[in-house]
């Protein structure tokens, strides 16, 4: 038997859009099971690689293993678990900011790691990382001028779809954190990606401007029709947003559990307070609290 295992490449018509594929060997029998999984092949004295691991009494430990989630069109997926389990990671790697050390990404059948397919994304990170030297539609604008596109006209619609319209020639230190947060996902959506990753987004707000930077987002995203992968400490607000939550578990981040949320597209603030709501709630706070290591 060989120890050879070429990549499963998993992919339909019907969903077009991620998979995490690889193969892996268990003493005598083939087995190929679509996952991310972590080797421990990395150079550690890495910086960027480090991100990925993480050091107990000097034996590097994997920071995820054995991740297997799609995302469909127009579909917005929650990752949530106990902190430091490697949501932030998980993204990164999607973002093609960090590489699996093995396993692939699959998006419309194309292996997203090839430089050479275009891979349409918009990424927003924790923190807004706007320039503050630039007001808030240069901001925007920013990706465009980068691709040495001159049409804002998309920018501009984007800015009115935010709410700040009257805000473009602000700076970032004269709006609030929330407003940030706005600019950074209009940056992200400028060059019209068909995927967005959100990493806590709003985790700077208080509650109820979360709830309705909540809905504006998904009033905005019944605009543009993107699909979302969003990391979130908040089990609120995964529940609400999503039409899926993928539940991680404490070091190695691994899947435990995938919910389907109930629903449908059209959401609005009494969804809050359905008993549905509270039930499912209630699931993925036990199921976080029974995998966690704290």
């Amino acid at each position: 038997m060989t120890d050879s295992l070429e990549p499963d490449i998993l992919y339909s018509e019907k969903i077009e859009h991620l998979f995490f594929t690889t193969a892996r060997s268990y003493g005598f029998q083939r087995i190929q099971t679509p996952v991310i999984e972590h080797f421990e092949v990395f150079n550690a004295t890495s910086p960027l690689n480090r991100d990925k691991g993480f050091w107990v009494k000097k034996e590097l430990k994997p920071a995820i293993c054995n991740i297997n989630f799609d995302v469909n069109n127009n579909e917005v997926v929650s990752i949530i678990g106990p902190s430091g389990c490697g949501k932030t990671t998980l993204l990164k790697i999607v973002a093609r900011i960090l590489e699996p050390d093995s396993g692939t990404i699959f998006f419309k059948g194309q292996n997203i790691f090839n430089a050479r397919i275009d891979y349409p994304i918009g990424y927003v990170p924790q923190n807004h990382t706007l320039l503050p030297n630039r007001t808030v539609f240069q901001n925007i604008t920013l990706p465009l001028e980068l691709k040495n596109k001159n049409d804002f006209k998309f920018a501009l619609d984007l800015l009115e779809l935010i709410g700040l319209k009257d805000y473009g020639n602000h700076y970032p230190s004269q709006i609030s954190g929330g407003m940030k947060q706005k600019v950074s996902i209009a940056r992200a959506l400028v060059l019209d990606p068909e995927l967005l990753l959100l990493d806590e987004p709003f985790a700077s707000v208080d509650e109820l401007s979360r709830e309705k930077y909540n809905l504006e987002l998904l009033r905005l995203n019944k605009i543009l029709k993107r699909s979302i992968i969003l990391v979130t400490h908040n089990i609120e607000e995964a529940v609400f947003m999503s039409n899926h939550i993928i539940v991680m578990s404490d070091r190695p981040g691994e899947i435990i559990n995938q919910i389907e949320i109930p629903f449908g597209q059209e959401r609005n603030s009494e969804i809050r307070t359905k008993d549905s709501f509270f039930s499912l709630t209630n699931i993925v706070r036990k199921l976080i609290k029974d995998n966690s290591n704290e």
